[in-house]
């Protein structure tokens, strides 16, 4: 992660080759996720396979896990642990 200080604000540009930190932009924030446990781990694979196999079946959308999802200009960035992308 790259910060660049003004004289009134702080940018934060986030590069590709900054490893594989887990984070989300919330409110221009960048805020670190924290790994999931085993727990988590089995239920979110159960469902990303599930749905997964739910979308081939129906031939709609498709289950995604930890990707960045980018909203746009001045929107969150998040990761959520599955989703369901159409």
């Amino acid at each position: 992660m790259t910060q660049v200080a003004t004289s009134t604000e702080t940018h934060t540009t986030l590069t590709a080759d900054e490893g594989e930190d887990l984070f989300e932009i919330v409110e221009g924030q960048v805020v670190e996720k924290k790994p999931m446990g085993v727990y988590e781990s089995v239920v979110g694979s159960f469902l990303h396979t599930h749905l997964n196999s739910f979308a081939h079946a129906q031939a709609c959308g498709r289950a995604i896990s930890e990707t960045l999802f980018d909203f746009g200009a001045g929107l969150p960035q998040r990761r959520p642990d599955v989703a369901y992308v159409l």
